[in-house]
């Protein structure tokens, strides 16, 4: 199987419905405007030998390198750091707030 089949290069998801296809350099939105959306990229890697430069990685996988300059935040930290910023943001808000806020 090519790029490694169906699992996340990251994280190791194995469901096919969670799992996408990256450029492992950037320039996935170029390559769309080039070749068009949907499964033309898929053509054109088949018809090019599965190239290198690709990978299989999750949606969330794929969506944290975009937020995080290009590394996933599995591999950085960064998911835990921002999730402890929020957490302790939340609990000053509540602290502050009225009684009149419905609590979550």
């Amino acid at each position: 199987m090519a790029y490694g089949g169906y699992r996340c290069a990251c994280c190791g998801e194995g469901e096919p419905m969670f799992l996408t296809l990256d450029h492992i350099n950037n320039g996935g939105s170029k390559q769309r405007r080039q070749l068009g959306a949907g499964s033309q990229i898929f053509v054109w890697l088949r018809k090019r030998g599965y190239p290198p430069g690709f990978q299989v990685l999750c949606s969330n996988c794929n969506l944290g390198r975009h937020r995080n300059g290009g590394t996933c935040p599995h591999k950085t930290g960064a998911a835990r750091q921002i999730a402890s910023v929020a957490a302790s943001t939340c609990r000053s808000h509540r602290r502050g707030r009225s009684e009149s806020f419905v609590s979550l």
